[in-house]
């Protein structure tokens, strides 16, 4: 997962337009006078995470999950309200079908625009991807000793 946002951050920073990327965690409603995002502003939030089992015996755990790509912009002039459509739309080409090494390409499966905002455009992007994440086990877990305790082994430890 960490790469997968990384990679995404990083291809989201190259877009000329954007000036703020970031990981999203309900900025919008917590803009301040004093605190604000430079615009437009690119926020990525990850939704549900879905595991699967193993693979074959390995570390490896597939998962699928949702991004949503916030773009977020202030250009609220009159004859200026369609600038979130085209920003959205440089974003979106960005991210179709892009992919990594432990990462599927990105599937778009919604778009809403959010207007819950006094002075500004929140487009969201949602995508989907399967990705892959490998986690080695902790040596000695404790996991093996509940197990060994509550069948009623006698177990020794290893400290």
């Amino acid at each position: 997962m960490k790469e997968l946002l990384e990679l995404l951050l990083a291809r989201l920073g190259i877009i000329p337009e954007v000036k703020t990327v970031r990981l999203f965690n309900n900025q919008l409603h917590k803009l301040t006078a004093n605190e604000t995002l430079a615009y437009p502003a690119v926020l990525l939030e990850v939704g549900n995470v879905v595991f699967e089992g193993f693979n074959g015996g390995t570390e490896i755990q597939y998962g699928t999950c949702l991004i949503k790509v916030h773009v977020v912009h202030n250009s609220l002039a009159q004859g200026h309200e369609l600038a979130v459509y085209a920003l959205k739309q440089t974003v979106h080409q960005y991210l179709h079908r892009f992919s990594g090494d432990m990462f599927n390409p990105l599937m778009r499966t919604e778009e809403m625009l959010d207007i819950d905002h006094d002075s500004l455009y929140d487009y969201q992007i949602t995508y989907t991807t399967r990705f892959a994440e490998e986690t080695q086990p902790l040596p000695d877990t404790t996991g093996t000793f509940l197990f060994d305790y509550q069948a009623g082994l006698t177990v020794e430890n290893p400290a």
